[in-house]
């Protein structure tokens, strides 16, 4: 087993002790193992080498032994790990950069406990604790200590200061012990100072020492051997002295405590600590990788890990970039395989930015490279890529609004798409319908961020512009999303002096979707004097506030006619909106009587051998509601609003229990293994 430990191996003290005293364990074990120093804690230590890289230029597994703020996501190993080596937990948005890696290992289990708070998965969370190199370790007391020793540890002045001042106060002057205290790092010149007074033999104080010089860890680990209490507040050194079954106590302990300590001359003997002896710690470690290595090595990584990459819009703001988003954070957080993403199109972020950390994750995602081919590569853009990939299986998301699928796309599946994602059962009705392979047809559904949209989120502030009871249409101004029908519903519904408003959050000019006259029907309803009232939002709207849009107003409106899934519907209902919508179509995946105010609708065949730049071979099919049951229903919401918010609170109880984005990554997930395990099948028969 190759493997490349990344970590502040160079230096004297503690901080570097652990990775050195792994490579030395880890070495013993059989294992090749090069060093990547990084993080120098100081001037070297002395009678401390350093091992040179592995020479093959070659890693099974790269694992970084550093604090979670300095981990690089983006290394290029077979089996990527990172050991967090620090004494806190880890910040929400240090956690985003560990969850590419294979596993996270930590010191203990409160460490562990915080990470499974994070949401990261049990079975990739690891206890590693600190390895002690206890090889050729013998006590030995500085020249001139006596009796019971009291070692202090990398005390700061503050508490070094405590600690003299204690001792200086409780200590009998004859007593026989010393208080030996050392530093690496020197100390003030007005505690040496101090230190000099105290020492002095006119001075009323017992013996102390004072060690500034470098120590190596084999005489750092010697001292603490020939100690009778450690005080550090190290956790590193804390261990050592577990590991040699000696007494430790924190130096930030109270006047009090730490006099009560000090004056025991005869601490309770501890037993030594195994778990933390490098060389046992070098075998749970070779242990747990061992399964690991042979998993990921070669063409294919499905029986650890399925290497994907989704490639897609990652920061747009039209709905197709949300779903990849979704999608991909909910994949991120489960870590069941191996996520890169490739961004097709918007912004480019700074992952070093101030941004929200759920964004973060997504530019990491963007900057990881995988170290084989993908396993599989999924899709989902406009114009849909249908192209084969060269190494592994293609998925290609393709949500089709119009019934039958397109002959392109159905065709597509002879010429390198593996499988297709539809979000719907309906739109997989429509592929098999055209002639699609039942059994290369899965739906994989969309979902809500519920940690984002929530009945508790918190209302945007509209201004004067939308008193009353709030309408919300949120999407294109496109004929396919009905909202012609929705204009002329208002209007029969609605009067001029009607307590009401219709907000309508469109993209603008420019946006996603085409114009086909019906923004002109808005700017008309908008302009008339004698119509119910109108507020018009475009432009673009960063994620985060969307909510607040929602939580703002009383009802979601989209009557559509064609749709493949309906996104803001979904989100809305997470809200606690009552959503008016038709009674068929695409949307009964996530909503029904009980949880949506539905309108009737008929089914309508559309005369055209093309659509959306597709070639048919079924006619296209749309669902289409009545205006004036559109109009009654928006005028039962608006007087009947106590049993509509009724409805509305039945929607966001449901959109939480079954159609989050963690539901259909889990869904995703499931594919993407078998999948990959028919890949690797395919290798084997071709081989």
């Amino acid at each position: 087993m190759r493997i490349a430990l990344r970590g502040p191996a160079v230096g004297a003290g503690c901080r570097a002790a652990g990775v050195r005293a792994l490579h030395a364990a880890l070495s013993r074990a059989g294992a090749r193992v090069g060093i990547e120093a990084c993080d120098p804690g100081g001037p070297a230590a002395p009678q401390e080498s350093l091992p040179a890289p592995d020479a093959a230029g070659h890693v099974d597994v790269h694992l970084q032994w550093c604090e979670a703020s300095r981990v690089d996501p983006l290394v290029d190993a077979p089996v990527r790990i990172a050991r967090i080596a620090q004494p806190g937990p880890v910040d929400a948005a240090h956690a985003e950069a560990l969850r590419g890696l294979d596993e996270v290992w930590v010191r203990d289990d409160a460490r562990r406990d915080d990470l499974l708070a994070l949401g990261f998965e049990p079975a990739r969370v690891w206890v590693c604790p600190d390895p002690v190199d206890l090889a050729g370790v013998t006590a030995a007391a500085p020249p001139g200590a006596h009796g019971a020793i009291t070692l202090a540890i990398e005390p700061d002045p503050a508490r070094l200061m405590n600690l003299v001042c204690v001792w200086a106060e409780l200590m009998p002057v004859d007593a026989d012990a010393t208080l030996v205290v050392t530093s690496d790092a020197g100390l003030p010149e007005r505690v040496v100072a101090l230190l000099a007074r105290a020492g002095r033999r006119d001075v009323d104080i017992a013996d102390l020492m004072l060690i500034c010089d470098p120590l190596s860890d084999r005489e750092r680990l010697g001292l603490i051997a020939a100690a009778g209490l450690v005080l550090t507040p190290s956790a590193r050194v804390a261990a050592e002295a577990a590991a040699l079954g000696v007494p430790c106590a924190d130096l930030g302990l109270d006047a009090p405590v730490l006099a009560a300590r000090l004056c025991r001359l005869d601490e309770p003997a501890v037993a030594p600590d195994p778990a933390h002896d490098a060389d046992a710690v070098a075998r749970a470690v070779v242990a747990r990788l061992e399964p690991l290595v042979p998993a990921r090595r070669g063409s294919s990584g499905y029986a650890g890990r399925p290497r994907v990459v989704l490639e897609g819009s990652m920061f747009g703001a039209h709905s197709l970039a949300a779903v990849n988003r979704g999608l991909a954070r909910a994949m991120l957080r489960h870590g069941v395989v191996d996520l890169a993403l490739a961004n097709s199109e918007g912004a480019v972020l700074d992952p070093a930015a101030p941004v929200d950390p759920s964004i973060r994750s997504l530019v990491w995602g963007c900057m990881r490279r995988h170290a084989g081919a993908p396993d599989v590569t999924i899709r989902h853009g406009h114009p849909a890529d249908l192209s084969p990939v060269r190494e592994g299986r293609l998925v290609a998301v393709l949500p089709w609004e119009f019934g039958g699928a397109p002959m392109d796309w159905v065709d597509a599946m002879d010429r390198g798409v593996d499988e297709v994602w539809v979000p719907t059962d309906y739109v997989r009705d429509g592929f098999i319908a055209a002639g699609a392979p039942r059994e290369r047809v899965a739906v994989v559904p969309n979902g809500v961020d519920t940690a984002m949209f929530h009945p508790a989120a918190a209302p945007m502030d509209l201004g004067d512009g939308a008193p009353g009871f709030r309408f919300l249409y949120v999407g294109g101004l496109a004929w396919r999303k009905g909202v012609d029908l929705l204009v002329e519903a208002y209007r029969a519904a609605f009067r001029a002096d009607d307590d009401v408003t219709l907000v309508v959050k469109d993209f603008g000019a420019g946006g996603p979707y085409e114009s086909d006259g019906v923004d002109r029907m808005v700017e008309a309803l908008a302009a008339d004097p004698d119509a119910p009232r109108v507020l018009r939002l475009t432009g673009p709207m960063p994620e985060g506030l969307v909510p607040g849009l929602y939580a703002a107003c009383d009802c979601l409106v989209h009557p559509y006619r064609g749709e493949a899934y309906g996104m803001t519907m979904a989100e809305a209902m997470a809200v606690g909106l009552p959503v008016i919508a038709p009674d068929r179509g695409a949307a009964r995946a996530f909503m029904d009587r009980d949880t949506a105010l539905l309108v009737p609708s008929r089914r309508r065949e559309l005369d055209v051998a093309e659509l959306a730049g597709q070639r048919l071979l079924l006619p296209a099919a749309v669902y289409e509601v009545e205006v004036e049951a559109l109009a009654s229903r928006m005028r039962w919401a608006y007087e009947c609003r106590d049993l509509a918010a009724d409805t509305g609170a039945r929607a966001a109880a449901a959109i939480a229990a079954g159609h989050t984005w963690d539901h259909a990554a889990r869904v995703a997930t499931g594919r993407l293994r078998m999948l990959a395990a028919s890949g690797e099948m395919a290798e084997e028969v071709a081989a």
